[in-house]
């Protein structure tokens, strides 16, 4: 019981002491702690903002630098976007000029006045593709374009009428009217051409040749339209 009193006395004394320092100090304390809450506290937040400036600003530097690496080694170069406005406004692109001969004859059987003509006839064909309903998929990240054509069509089917050759004309030797011969001829020439256009829209040798031209002219159009841009992957798909 004794002892409990000894510590009682002891706090006590301990409390007063606090208390009279506290009022022997207390102007001191409070011009410290004004300094502090003024000074001291401001100043240590503005450190922390620095800190975390200085922190961001180094994680930006090691991201662009490692960006900056990844790009040069994996050669993408990033400057804008794929251009394709220059070939769209190929629009009805001409891929391929073909040409082929016929050989058209009429004897005597075939009409009144026993003539016998027999003619070679030349001529050309263009085939074309759209590509103002084409459609482009255009993938900046990857370096890749996607482009959707229609298949090629006959555009153009002429007579080389330049390079037309009588191989033979005969009369009758009751009939020597030239002119009725050229009258002959010029419905000769109507079958030459449409002969000419059935081969051309039948051979699916045409057609095949026509594609090839296609793509390879698109894919050196964009890339020509895209010389900034390395290792640009293009690729044509014809729709059907």
């Amino acid at each position: 019981m004794e002892n409990e009193n000894k510590e009682k006395e002891k706090q006590k004394f301990n409390l007063e002491e606090i208390i009279k320092f506290i009022k022997k100090h207390y102007k001191k304390f409070i011009f410290f702690s004004l300094i502090f809450i003024t000074f001291i506290i401001p100043a240590f937040i503005v450190y922390k903002k620095e800190e975390k400036k200085v922190k961001e600003e180094k994680e930006d530097s090691f991201y662009q630098y490692g960006y900056e690496k990844g790009e040069k080694e994996n050669h993408v170069s990033n400057q804008g976007s794929i251009m394709i406005d220059s070939v769209k406004e190929a629009a009805k692109l001409e891929v391929l000029e073909v040409r082929d001969v016929e050989f058209v004859f009429q004897g005597p059987d075939k009409n009144d006045e026993n003539i016998t003509v027999w003619l070679e006839v030349p001529g050309t064909g263009t085939f074309i593709v759209d590509l103002q309903i084409s459609e482009f998929i255009i993938d900046n990240e990857r370096n890749y374009i996607l482009i959707r054509v229609p298949e090629p069509e006959l555009s153009v089917c002429k007579i080389d009428y330049a390079g037309v050759k009588q191989l033979k004309f005969e009369n009758d030797i009751f009939n020597d009217s030239v002119a009725i011969g050229e009258d002959m001829a010029r419905e000769m020439l109507q079958d030459g051409y449409l002969l000419i256009q059935k081969e051309f829209t039948s051979n699916q040798r045409y057609y095949n040749s026509a594609k090839a031209a296609a793509e390879s002219l698109i894919i050196g159009m964009v890339k020509e339209a895209n010389l900034n841009r390395d290792n640009l992957q293009v690729e044509v798909e014809f729709m059907k």
